[in-house]
């Protein structure tokens, strides 16, 4: 592969990433502005620019640290600021705004797998996902990698695992003690550990590896 082509194949496989966790995001910040919470877009976060979306430790600092440590690369948006204290059921409230960026990213892989049949047959979809990247077309490549990114994107997101989006799910069907423990500085910093744990034994990649196959 030569270094054009390198460079190409970085530049959409990180164009269908961006896109995917700028969705994610804005997603968040949309249903929160609808369910009465205007702290997103006072903060200017609802908006399409990735730049908005970008933060120190989980777009930096979190893909240096796993690529050194883990031999690949966990990058993540900074989290939309939502303030509960607006919703008119916080508890609901938060629910349904971490339920919509996982929600978008599968209305995403939805979207761009309708592209990808439309545009193939199911043997030509079986033969790319079989053949190597050097295989695919700039647009094929694109869809595939959104395709990808949004279905991982989606599932990791809903674990039920502090701070991931599932944990908020969780949360809201919690008696009030188990719900507040949930929210505790404590149990957000065990949960990122824990991910990394996971990440290091191997689980999540498993499961990647079980939806690129």
């Amino acid at each position: 592969m030569s270094m054009f082509t390198s460079i190409l194949t970085f530049a959409v496989m990180l164009a269908a990433f961006l896109l995917a966790f700028v969705l994610h995001e804005l997603a968040h910040g949309w249903v929160a502005y609808k369910l009465g919470d205007l702290t997103a877009r006072e903060q200017g976060r609802l908006t399409l620019n990735p730049f908005k979306h970008v933060g120190l430790v989980p777009s930096l600092v979190l893909p240096v640290l796993t690529y050194l440590l883990l031999g690949f690369v966990l990058a993540a948006g900074k989290a939309v600021p939502v303030n509960s204290l607006n919703f008119k059921s916080a508890r609901w409230g938060m629910a349904l705004v971490a339920v919509a960026g996982p929600l978008m990213n599968v209305v995403l892989a939805v979207f761009f797998l309708v592209v990808l049949v439309c545009l193939h047959t199911p043997q030509e979809i079986w033969d790319l996902a079989g053949s190597g990247l050097s295989s695919w077309s700039t647009l094929q490549l694109f869809l595939i990698a959104s395709y990808l990114y949004n279905v991982i994107l989606a599932l990791f997101n809903l674990l039920p695992i502090p701070p991931l989006d599932g944990s908020h799910i969780l949360a809201a069907v919690l008696p009030g003690k188990l719900r507040r423990l949930m929210y505790t500085r404590g149990f957000q910093i065990g949960g990122f550990v824990l991910i990394l744990v996971c990440l290091y034994l191997g689980w999540f990649q498993s499961l990647i590896g079980f939806i690129f196959t």
